[in-house]
């Protein structure tokens, strides 16, 4: 299992080669910067574990967790600046705090999908601030999960739907 993936290659059905369906899978993860509206990710790219990462003041940030190395890079590369880390910021949400997201990010279950323009326009995503203004964290990404402009799907099949139905390099391969 490398990147905590394992691709199925149906060697009796497919002569070695992926189905449809395992070709679209791959734009989840692997493919997912080739996607011309929508940027996909799966809780279980995250690292569990907690970062130590404190504010100027000494006290400990909460909620942030690290990326498995392809995420950091697709991140960086949608960006334009490295990326090691991920905030939620989720206001009150306590869907987002620290034992439920390790559960999501157990789970490995939960995709994120955002539209790649909005995102930047909307500060959905941002560099990391923290302490009123006070700590910039150019290398962390501050993600509001809560944007109404965030979708959030429950298993593959949804998230696979959504982008077959909504990003138009996936819609013309139909």
């Amino acid at each position: 299992m490398i990147g905590g993936i394992v691709w199925k290659y149906t060697q009796s059905d497919n002569n070695g080669q992926l189905s449809e369906e395992e070709e679209l899978e791959k734009y989840l993860l692997e493919k997912r910067l080739e996607l011309k509206k929508y940027f996909v990710f799966n809780l279980g790219e995250l690292k569990r574990e907690t970062l130590d990462i404190k504010r100027s003041d000494g006290k400990k940030i909460t909620w942030i967790r690290g990326f498995n190395k392809l995420l950091a890079q697709h991140f960086t590369n949608l960006t334009g600046k490295t990326k090691d880390f991920i905030w939620f910021c989720a206001v009150s949400d306590t869907e987002w705090e620290e034992e439920k997201l390790n559960q999501k990010i157990t789970d490995g279950k939960i995709y994120i999908v955002f539209d790649k323009k909005i995102a930047k326009n909307e500060n959905i995503i941002s560099d990391y601030v923290t302490n009123w203004g006070k700590d910039h964290f150019s290398n962390g990404i501050t993600f509001n999960v809560i944007s109404q402009w965030v979708n959030i799907f429950y298993s593959k099949e949804e998230t696979v739907k959504f982008l077959k139905s909504n990003d138009p390099l996936l819609i013309k391969k139909q």
